[in-house]
């Protein structure tokens, strides 16, 4: 996916307009997102919408799912669905923040879609040489596979004897009470961990914690509002982060001070660590125990 980043300044009055150097073709679908980052630091707190107006006078909502949204960094983004590709001819597209107070464009950008591909299509003929080649190959190929399946037959069969020997040894043991210690290949830490605010959790964006294994990513992403003054206990229930952000300047932008805090947006998937009791709890081979 394309990227196309741009920055909005609330302070700057008017939106201006962006012209797209380049252009998009009617093949494509979700090519190309938009990404809209605040020049202030603040970010989005609202919800994320598109209009998208064709070269036939047809406007196409992009709003909701996965294509419009706010991203972990605080960027609004919005990616172009197939129905935009789908007539050629220039285009406009605007961007928009909306809250429960107010709604206001935040991008303004226009470019062309080139047609790139007609109903009507000719598949050109191969010549008979290059066909004689083709076919060429295609036979020798297939004298490959031939060898190649005979060699694994032959192979497959010297593994069963030896897995044969190796399965009687195993049991020769586990009869006398020995057991062959194996190295077990899960690590049965890496994905999960013990916090003490909410005790035994999987690692994911829902949670804020990362490890060295598997991680479950929100589909919604993250939501995030600013406040002016110290937000309340009631406020800040159930955020992931709270960040107090001293006013300043670096010499060009200059900030007040706020609280910016963002939580995971709820996408209906739920995850727990369980721990495991009685005979619900595995001890493998080597001994490796598995409680959760």
């Amino acid at each position: 996916m394309i990227e196309i980043k741009r920055t909005y300044d609330p302070e700057q009055g008017l939106i201006r307009e962006d012209i797209l150097d380049g252009y998009v073709f009617s093949p494509e679908a979700f090519a190309h997102q938009f990404l809209i980052e605040r020049v202030d630091g603040y970010g989005f707190e609202g919800e994320i919408s598109a209009r998208f107006l064709r070269a036939d006078n047809v406007g196409v909502v992009i709003s909701g799912g996965t294509n419009t949204g706010v991203d972990p960094s605080g960027r609004a983004f919005v990616t172009l669905t197939p129905e935009c590709y789908a007539v050629p001819g220039e285009f406009k597209l605007t961007i928009y923040h909306t809250t429960d107070s107010s709604s206001e464009c935040i991008y303004y950008g226009k470019s062309s879609v080139l047609q790139a591909e007609s109903p009507n299509t000719i598949v050109a003929e191969k010549s008979a040489s290059a066909l004689e080649d083709q076919l060429r190959k295609i036979m020798v190929s297939a004298n490959n596979v031939a060898l190649f399946a005979r060699n694994v037959g032959e192979i497959e069969g010297q593994l069963e004897t030896v897995q044969t020997t190796y399965d009687g040894i195993d049991e020769a043991l586990a009869n006398a009470g020995v057991w062959a210690m194996r190295e077990n290949l899960l690590d049965k830490n890496a994905w999960w961990t013990n916090t003490p605010e909410k005790g035994n959790i999987i690692y994911g964006n829902a949670s804020q914690y990362s490890g060295p294994g598997a991680y479950m990513q929100s589909i919604k992403g993250n939501r995030t509002v600013v406040f002016e003054t110290e937000p309340t206990a009631e406020q800040t229930d159930g955020a992931y982060r709270i960040w107090h952000r001293e006013a300043g300047t670096d010499g060009t932008t200059t900030w007040t001070e706020a609280w910016i805090v963002s939580w995971v947006e709820d996408d209906g998937i739920g995850t727990s660590c369980v721990s495991l009791t009685g005979d619900n709890i595995i001890t493998d081979q080597d001994g490796e125990v598995y409680d959760k």
